[in-house]
């Protein structure tokens, strides 16, 4: 029992340290790790009382009551994790007010430039961020004119959100559709 409380102490002084820093830096990877962290040294306090109660006071069940609180716990931390990780793996940021205030503000900018803002899609990389803005422009403005507009975009980014090291603007043209080819010429 010495061993079971020790053990859980010094994981969750272990665990809160990690997410003082994860919160610290907005680092989601120690997030989950310290969450995890916290969930393993819950668990063993969780059976150290379990373990008094029924070795102490003669409640036997409250090893399994124990057991069945720890493995809830367990899949509610295991959920939370994979939700969060699953929008690291599709490069995703679940943030639609960031994406909605940079698509705002680009539209307003550069409105009678740019006719609109199809998307925006932030990942986060660390204490960073990287966004990808889907414009939609003339198809007949030039190729250079586009590229200095991306800069403008992207100087505009910057300016506001520090934190967003690398901006990707893909251009779309707003007037481009195919026409349908004849059968005959092929």
């Amino acid at each position: 029992m010495i061993t079971l409380g020790a053990a859980g102490s010094i994981s969750l002084h272990r665990a809160f340290r990690v997410r003082s820093v994860a919160k610290k830096y907005n680092l989601i990877s120690l997030n989950l790790d310290a969450k995890n962290s916290i969930k393993d040294g819950s668990a063993s306090v969780i059976g150290f009382i379990s373990v008094v109660i029924a070795t102490q006071f003669g409640f036997l069940q409250m090893d399994a009551i124990g057991g069945m609180i720890i493995g809830g716990y367990i899949f509610s931390v295991a959920y939370v994790s994979l939700k969060q990780s699953s929008f690291n793996l599709v490069d995703a940021w679940h943030n639609p007010a960031l994406a909605d205030i940079l698509k705002k503000m680009v539209e307003e900018r550069f409105g009678c430039k740019a006719v609109g803002v199809k998307s925006v899609f932030l990942r986060p990389a660390g204490i960073i961020a990287h966004a990808e803005v889907h414009i939609e422009t003339d198809g007949n403005k030039k190729l250079a004119d586009v590229k200095l507009l991306s800069v403008h975009i992207q100087t505009l980014i910057r300016s506001r959100f520090q934190y967003v090291e690398r901006i990707s603007i893909i251009p779309h043209s707003e007037f481009f559709e195919l026409a349908p080819m004849p059968l005959h010429n092929f």
